[in-house]
């Protein structure tokens, strides 16, 4: 948490995690990355029509559901913008106006910090790895770092994840705060 707060600032603006994360990401390791940018390219069109899901679905999606945006942020205006701009309310309106804040707006986009994906790791883009030593969520890839916030986001709301350790063992761990593995018999 402490890094979307100096985030936000040290710019005068916004820290977010985009959804494209790295090593971890299943959309870059499994082929999968022009379907998510086509998805992307429709949930603007759904929004804000058929130009902006053209002009806009090659950007990564920043992820709204944990962010921090400065209370004197150029942002805000921008934003209340966009959302006031919207064709219609959809699935992700407010994500993807504030997308178009970040990315179409030069000064917006200055003031953003991109954060890692081990600061909002969305659990529909891969598992994470159990490090049994830190009792912690970790990236499957070295270094090993700790994710900060598993954020449970889809369909599936989780509890508990089957996931792997860094030893290779398979355990259940529960997803919610803090996180600690389930005895198993």
């Amino acid at each position: 948490m402490d890094l979307f707060l100096r985030g936000a600032a040290q710019r005068q603006g916004l820290a977010i995690v985009p959804e494209i994360n790295g090593p971890s990401d299943r959309f870059c390791f499994t082929g999968k990355l022009p379907r998510q940018l086509l998805l992307t390219g429709a949930y603007y069109q759904e929004s804000f029509g058929t130009e902006e899901g053209q002009r806009s679905f090659a950007y990564p999606l920043l992820n709204a559901g944990v962010f921090c945006l400065h209370r004197e942020a150029p942002h805000w205006d921008i934003w209340r913008q966009h959302l006031q701009a919207a064709e219609k309310v959809a699935l992700l309106t407010d994500q993807m106006a504030l997308n178009l804040t970040v990315y179409h707006h030069p000064i917006a986009f200055a003031q953003t910090e991109f954060l890692p994906g081990w600061c909002n790791f969305l659990l529909f883009e891969g598992l994470p790895v159990w490090d049994e030593a830190r009792t912690c969520f970790v990236e499957k890839y070295l270094p090993h770092y700790p994710i900060g916030i598993v954020h449970i986001a889809g369909p599936k709301k989780y509890t508990h994840l089957r996931v792997s350790t860094l030893s290779d063992r398979e355990i259940e761990v529960s997803v919610r705060y803090p996180g600690s593995p389930i005895p198993t018999p």
